[in-house]
């Protein structure tokens, strides 16, 4: 049995002093993403805040591979540990303004003790994959916000985390470059890794996405197979509030995994 490699149970999460938000249940397993739909400020980047521990947990509990993390005041749990394995790539992209590109996306996973040369091996590769070869001596103020969030991207991926969670991963891009990080998320999963991603996108939804969850009103209001929203009679309140229908020529079960 594919248990879940990341689960949230009875989470509710502060924002503020008024505002809270309850999920009762979020689970992903290896090689599944699972897409956060709903209106803006229902509380999707709120949620994937709170899965990488950077909200306040006022309760419930977070189980990453069988090992149950308690975020409540004034308990105490490996974060270190945990933000290795589950990592947040931020719509902003957060790029460090005086590294170079290159620098930008090998530093955090060298920073973890992960070996060098595999690692720089592995940011050649996704630098070229994500057409970023071109900038790779540049400065982050140097380069498009588009580019700014694939360098984010590239940086998470080679990490080599167990579960990536995605705040809009293309909402900066054009048709052909949000193809490319596609391609890149779709090889992920196929080696096994778990994403979950807000979007507002069709596309990202239709191609990637196993299952997803609609946040309404700070708690879920829907959930199901992300197939089920192309289908006739899908949801149409979780359809409100995505775009974007052009046909985009890949999935991830037609996909061979690349060559090593």
């Amino acid at each position: 049995m594919n248990a879940p490699v990341l689960e949230a149970s009875g989470v509710e999460l502060r924002y503020g002093a008024a505002r809270t938000f309850k999920f009762d249940r979020v689970t992903v397993k290896r090689g599944e993403a699972l897409a956060v739909v709903g209106p803006s400020g229902s509380g999707k980047s709120t949620l994937l805040r709170g899965l990488a521990l950077l909200q306040p947990i006022a309760s419930g509990t977070i189980t990453c591979e069988g090992q149950q993390i308690f975020r409540a005041e004034g308990s105490a749990i490996d974060e270190d540990s945990y933000r290795r394995n589950v990592v947040l790539v931020h719509q902003e992209g957060y790029l460090w303004p005086n590294r170079r590109v290159h620098e930008n996306v090998t530093l955090a996973s060298l920073a973890l003790g992960k070996n060098p040369d595999h690692t720089n091996e592995r940011a050649r590769s996704l630098i070229e994959a994500l057409d970023l070869g071109s900038i790779a001596s540049s400065y982050p103020h140097e380069i498009s916000g588009g580019q700014r969030q694939r360098v984010a991207i590239a940086r998470a991926l080679v990490a080599e985390p167990k579960v990536l969670l995605l705040d809009e991963p293309t909402s900066s891009l054009d048709e052909e470059t949000a193809t490319l990080v596609v391609d890149a998320l779709n090889r992920f999963l196929l080696d096994s890794g778990a994403l979950v991603m807000a979007t507002h996108n069709a596309n990202l939804l239709r191609v990637l996405a196993d299952k997803y969850l609609m946040i309404e009103g700070g708690s879920i209001a829907a959930r199901g197979d992300a197939n089920e929203l192309f289908q006739e009679g899908a949801p149409t309140r979780a359809m409100a509030f995505v775009s974007g229908f052009a046909k985009v020529a890949h999935r991830r079960a037609r996909m061979a995994a690349p060559p090593q």
